[in-house]
C-alpha cells in the first residue's frame, strides 16, 4: 500500500480522470451506505474508474477568513471501465485511490 493522501489529493486525482480528449482512469475502493433504506456497509472495488463528469468546484469564504469547499460532502458519479456500471459514491465514504488510503 502507498502512502496515505488527504480527500483534496484523492479529488484531484479523481479530476484527472475527466481532463483531456483520453480518460485517465483510476482505482477506488468505496463503502456504500443508503439511510433510507438502513442498508450499506458493502465495500466496493473498481479497479479501473474514471469520473462520468466533471466535479463542479466552487469555493466559498469561510467564516474565519480562509477559503473553504463545500464540495467535498457532494456525492459524485464514478463509471467502472470494466462493467460500465455507474455508481454515486459519497466523498467521506472513499477508502482509497490508486492504492492510497484516503485520510
Amino acid at each position: 500500500m502507498k502512502p496515505p493522501i488527504r480527500v483534496i489529493d484523492a479529488l484531484q486525482i479523481m479530476d484527472e480522470s475527466t481532463s483531456g480528449d483520453r480518460p485517465n482512469p483510476f482505482s477506488i475502493i468505496f463503502t456504500t451506505c443508503d439511510r433510507r433504506h438502513g442498508t450499506g456497509g458493502k465495500r466496493i472495488v473498481f479497479h479501473r474508474a474514471v469520473l462520468t463528469k466533471k466535479r463542479i468546484r466552487s469555493v466559498v469564504a469561510s467564516t474565519n477568513g480562509k477559503k473553504r469547499s463545500p464540495d467535498k460532502t457532494l456525492p459524485i458519479m464514478v463509471k467502472n471501465l470494466t462493467s460500465h456500471e455507474i455508481r454515486k459514491v459519497h466523498i467521506p465514504l472513499i477508502e482509497s485511490v490508486n492504492d492510497h488510503f484516503v485520510l
